[in-house]
């Protein structure tokens, strides 16, 4: 298992934070730290306000989708739009219900892609 760093990228003129969260299986206990301690570069006003996550190969469990929705969804940083790239779906039936069943207002757009070029493209 490769643990990669998430890092901010140039894409037509716009900048955009990439999680990368991929190819991380059921660790999820993994996940949720990463997540947590990257979100402390995505909340600093210099980060970018576009997200594209890429979870390929990772499940995205209930608790998952809860801790990045909610943490996204802080008031701490004006984030625009948030795309996420590789659910199963088993992962994209997690978030949608999660959001749906929980009446989270959303501060941002999102969307679900299995392309990440498609993610990046919606992005801008």
């Amino acid at each position: 298992m490769i643990i990669r760093e998430s890092f901010p990228i140039s894409f037509e003129n716009r900048e955009i934070w990439v999680g990368c969260f991929d190819g991380l299986g059921d660790k999820s206990k993994i996940v949720k730290i990463k997540f947590l301690e990257e979100y402390k570069e995505i909340k600093l006003p210099s980060s970018p306000a576009l997200i594209a996550m890429n979870v390929y190969g990772t499940v995205i469990t209930c608790e998952l989708a809860e801790i990045f929705i909610n943490t996204l969804n802080r008031n701490e940083k004006l984030i625009r739009k948030v795309a996420f790239s590789g659910l199963t779906k088993e992962g994209l039936r997690n978030i949608k219900s999660y959001i749906k069943t929980s009446n989270v207002q959303l501060n941002f757009a999102i969307n679900y892609f299995d392309d990440f070029e498609e993610a990046k493209e919606w992005l801008i």
